[in-house]
């Protein structure tokens, strides 16, 4: 039993549960090779060189400014429109990764001119001018990396970013095999930026179907007031920067390079591990998004943060707190570690509040509450300021880290009360939408009805399937209607709906509804009887969703299966779909059928020639769990003999005057065509029409239809 439950958690999280992993597995060995590597640059170098290198690396956080506030929008707009419609966006990733890349360019060209006027020696020159170069590549990864977020397919970016933290660990090994002290560390960062731009592009066309390509400027700049959306998570950046920036420049001016150096070892070696915390945050991030896009709550999230954190704490950030000295000494020299240890302290400590703090900012910025993110983040930057300008004199470089402790329980405690006054009102909106709604609700139930497709012949069925209907459907609240030629059936819950004549199957769907006083259906067939519970609650959810999406038609069972998943059970369905267009337990706007409905097909070729008719449309869908469990009951005109026995079983007398039971021999052929089914199931999808057509031609060819 528990290895069921095990096995069902697994497969209905499989996705998350890889993003996951995949997160972990990469943060760890980035945070090996960077434990490796640093301490090696470190012991055959000056500290006053780290000092430079961290510098520079702190400019490469340049980027972060556009990932916040372009990959900020780019994640949004796409996150909901996949978890709402499943509608991708073509132009707007053009748009954004053609401003992302042209800020990106002229950011790169201010550096180079600032380096062009600074005293700075030609190593500095030519280290901080090949990351300045770098800019443009990451910023395509980045808008890579915010379509694959809005996919929740965090795997390829774990590796992508992954493979850029080990190139910047190999650029530190190569700086000090080649002699060449740090000036070409920035070249080779700027190789590396470059592949792994290629691979991102290549791989998101790959799995996601989007190009990366340039629009001119003059169109581009259409795109900037969206950008302004993502204004406050860029202002977020900006301040940031403030710190991971300013401060080590500060330092280098007040007190020294090498005192950067003992900084940024401090506070690098703590910062490494918010990448683990990053495993989560980003693992959630979308899952948050799709919950506020769908009016859900994302207390669960946060508590899955604090967990994380307090795991981080025991097997790391305790440690590190109690043992820095040791660590140090141990991987670097008892020297550095003298300098250090106490800096590694304090931001050991400034770091777990800060986590704290990054669980309500990453809830806050999915919920699209990067305002209120923006204003903490104001605020606790200002009290790092107030605060530096006392202490720096009397406590020198520990004064920064005083002072940054300061700043995280000011930001964290401006970011949880920011959740819980966005998340209140959140819930206020919500009551007062769902109040809305159910009056909505009300009026919208008028206008699904259930619809049975049958003909005169069928007559004899009727009895047995209404029955079987009500008895799993006692509280269904919509409309019933039978579709019959002449014979109207006697039942106070139904309605009959009569076509005449019986010219064809489509003819005969067609008349009947030519005056149907409702704006969707649910298709069923007479000759599907139901066996199990039909929850009211559950069509009702779907009903909701294709009205508030504006859909044509959605399949109350995963058949086909669809091209992508949605996050509330409901996959859409490629418009190269093989039987896109089926009828059983099927949710139709009644527009959209009649539209495909054309007279004097067979219900066999409304399936197959409405399919090509539907290619023309968007908008459907199937559902992942199947809705109404049934028996199929009759195949050609005659009883199948296994459901004919259940039916007897359950009580129901079948009257076999008005249509045979299948012989034995019926029955193999039968289960053949059922076998036939399988077979046909699993070929890959692309394969299917061109193979259904062909099958098609031969049975016209030889009578078999």
């Amino acid at each position: 039993m528990i290895n069921k439950l095990i096995s069902a958690f697994m497969t209905k999280h499989k996705e998350h549960i890889l993003n996951f992993v995949s997160f972990i597995f990469t943060r760890l060995i980035a945070i090996i090779a960077y434990a490796i590597s640093v301490p090696f640059f470190i012991r055959h170098n000056s500290d006053a060189s780290y000092g430079i290198v961290a510098i520079g690396f702190s400019l490469l956080s340049c980027s972060a400014l556009f990932d916040l506030a372009i990959g900020y929008v780019l994640t949004l707009s796409l996150g909901r429109g996949l978890a709402r419609s499943g509608n991708k966006n073509q132009q707007l990733v053009s748009g954004m990764i053609s401003v992302y890349i042209y800020l990106a360019i002229a950011t790169t060209v201010l550096i180079l001119l600032i380096l062009a006027i600074l005293d700075i020696t030609l190593s500095e020159r030519i280290f901080y001018g090949g990351l300045a170069v770098l800019l443009p590549f990451l910023a395509v990864s980045g808008v890579s990396a915010a379509v694959f977020q809005a996919y929740n397919d965090l795997t390829y970016i774990n590796i992508s970013r992954f493979s850029f933290e080990i190139c910047k660990a190999s650029a530190l090994a190569i700086s000090v095999l080649t002699m060449a002290n740090y000036k070409f560390i920035g070249l080779i960062l700027l190789v590396g930026a470059a592949a792994r731009a290629v691979s991102d592009v290549l791989v998101l066309r790959k799995r996601t179907g989007y190009i990366l390509k340039l629009i001119s400027l003059k169109l581009a700049r259409n795109y900037v007031r969206l950008i302004l959306v993502g204004s406050y998570s860029f202002g977020v950046a900006l301040v940031s920067l403030l710190i991971l920036i300013g401060d080590k420049l500060l330092i280098k001016t007040l007190i020294s390079s090498e005192a950067v150096a003992y900084y940024s070892f401090a506070f690098d070696i703590n910062s490494k591990a918010y990448l683990l915390m990053g495993a989560i945050n980003t693992a959630v991030y979308t899952l948050i998004l799709r919950n506020h896009a769908q009016g859900r709550p994302s207390h669960i999230h946060i508590r899955i943060g604090m967990l994380g954190i307090l795991i981080l704490a025991i097997i790391y950030y305790i440690p590190l707190m109690f043992f820095s000295f040791n660590i140090i000494s141990w991987l670097v020299a008892s020297t550095f570690a003298m300098n250090t240890a106490k800096l590694t302290s304090l931001m050991s400590c400034a770091s777990l509040i800060y986590l704290i703090g990054g669980v309500y900012g990453n809830a806050l910025s999915a919920m699209g509450g990067t305002r209120y993110s923006f204003y903490a983040h104001t605020i606790a930057i200002g009290f790092y300021f107030i605060l530096l300008f006392f202490l720096v004199k009397p406590f020198g470089v520990s004064a920064f880290m005083y002072a940054y402790l300061g700043l995280c329980i000011v930001l964290a405690i401006g970011l949880i009360y920011s959740y819980h006054i966005l998340s209140k009102k959140r819930a206020l909106d919500l009551a007062i939408a769902e109040e809305i709604y159910l009056k909505k609700l009300a009026e919208e139930r008028k206008n699904l009805a259930i619809v049975v497709a049958s003909c005169d012949k069928y007559s004899d069925l009727w009895e047995t399937l209404f029955s079987l209907l009500f008895k799993y459907w006692p509280d269904c609240p919509y409309p019933v209607y039978l579709i019959a030629n002449k014979k109207k059936f006697e039942h106070e819950r139904v309605t009959t709906l009569l076509a005449g004549e019986d010219l064809s199957w489509s003819t005969t769907i067609i008349k009947a509804l030519q005056d149907f006083p409702h704006s969707h259906l649910l298709f069923l067939l007479d000759d599907v009887f139901p066996i199990a519970k039909i929850e009211t609650a559950e069509v009702e959810r779907i009903y909701k969703w294709v009205i508030d999406h504006n859909t044509c038609f959605i399949r109350l069972r995963p058949k086909p299966k669809p091209k992508i998943w949605l996050s509330e059970g409901i996959g859409v369905l490629d418009k190269s779909a093989a039987y896109r267009v089926s009828l059983f337990a099927t949710l139709w706007s009644t527009k959209t059928l009649n539209m495909i409905l054309k007279d004097g097909e067979s219900a066999w070729e409304f399936e197959l020639l409405g399919t090509e008719r539907s290619r023309q449309l968007d908008k459907f869908y199937c559902t992942k769990r199947s809705f109404i469990k049934y028996l199929h009951g009759v195949e050609r005109g005659i009883w199948i003999r296994s459901t004919a026995r259940k039916l007897e079983n359950m009580g129901y007398k079948l009257d076999y005057s008005k249509r045979r039971l299948m012989s034995r021999v019926d029955s193999i052929w039968y289960t053949y065509r059922l076998f036939k089914s399988w077979v046909f199931s699993i070929i890959p999808e692309n394969k299917r029409i061109t193979i259904l057509k062909y099958i098609q031609k031969f049975y016209k060819l030889v009578g078999l239809r």
